[in-house]
């Protein structure tokens, strides 16, 4: 009795395995039938494509005959058609935009490249270039480098303060050798920028060349102008700047260069006279 019970389990258990397995066959070609016409179509659409950007790129029609470059100085157009790597006469649907974009924008005095393609035989290039707003020195006894306002350093240093721009110091950042294209690696690089654009519209230092912005490891700001006149503005650089508005006959007569810093971190003004100067109020 046991032996037939497992010859008729065994027997339902395979009629049920035939079950599943026909059902999910039948299941199977339903969805085929269903989607067949599907896979088809996009067969077809990806053969037609295939054939039409074969011809395409096979027509004379849409080959590059003309590159126009927009660009600022020190750039020619010239130099920026070089380095875009693009070849009169290839293709211009083959001609992949981003590659061409990358190339240029590999010179860090290149901001932004846009870069376009005008059927059918002429690529656009417009070249944003990057502009220094101050200088750098990034280790003792090393160059002076010039960064844009986004702390991209450019090729533009030398072994003596570049002309023309300002020197910030910002005594957090470890000193580095670095190269063209790398970062200054300040956070504070907008409070500079700040700072400067403030010390600009302070008619109080009207006529006043800024050579230096320092920021030490407290957070203090200092400013120095032309002829070694230190400016002391602690944290708090933008309200303190203010107090320079009751102080302008110190810049305006001789005594001016008799002085060897203002502090304005405190309440009442510190004016710290040079050895052996006395101050004629």
């Amino acid at each position: 009795m046991p032996k037939k019970s497992k010859k008729r389990w065994n027997k339902r258990r395979f009629q049920e395995i035939l079950s599943q397995i026909i059902h999910s066959f039948g299941v199977g070609l339903f969805f085929i039938s269903k989607f067949l016409p599907l896979l088809a179509i996009g067969i077809l659409i990806g053969t037609m494509y295939h054939g039409i950007q074969t011809f395409l790129y096979a027509d004379p029609y849409f080959r590059l005959d003309v590159i126009r470059v927009k660009t600022e100085l020190p750039f020619s157009a010239k130099e920026i058609e070089h380095v875009s790597g693009l070849r009169l006469g290839e293709n211009l649907l083959a001609i992949d935009l981003g590659k061409v974009k990358q190339r240029i924008e590999r010179n860090p005095e290149i901001k932004k490249a846009e870069v376009r393609r005008v059927l059918p035989n002429a690529i656009e290039i417009h070249v944003i270039r990057r502009f220094e707003v101050f200088q750098v020195k990034m280790s003792p006894g090393g160059k002076y480098f010039a960064i844009d306002e986004l702390g991209v350093i450019l090729p533009k240093s030398g072994r003596e303060p570049i002309a023309g721009l300002v020197l910030i110091e910002d005594k957090g950042v470890p000193p580095r050798v670095p190269g063209a294209g790398a970062r200054y690696l300040s956070k504070n690089l907008s409070a500079f920028t700040s700072l400067y654009q403030y010390s600009r519209r302070e008619s109080t230092l009207a006529g006043e060349t800024i050579e230096k912005m320092v920021l030490d490891a407290s957070g203090n700001f200092t400013i120095y102008l032309g002829g070694g006149l230190e400016i002391r503005l602690g944290k708090a650089y933008v309200k303190n700047l203010k107090k320079l508005q009751g102080l302008g006959y110190l810049f305006s007569s001789g005594e001016r260069f008799k002085i060897e810093y203002l502090d304005l971190e405190y309440q009442d003004v510190i004016v710290k006279m040079k050895e052996d100067k006395r101050l004629k109020i």
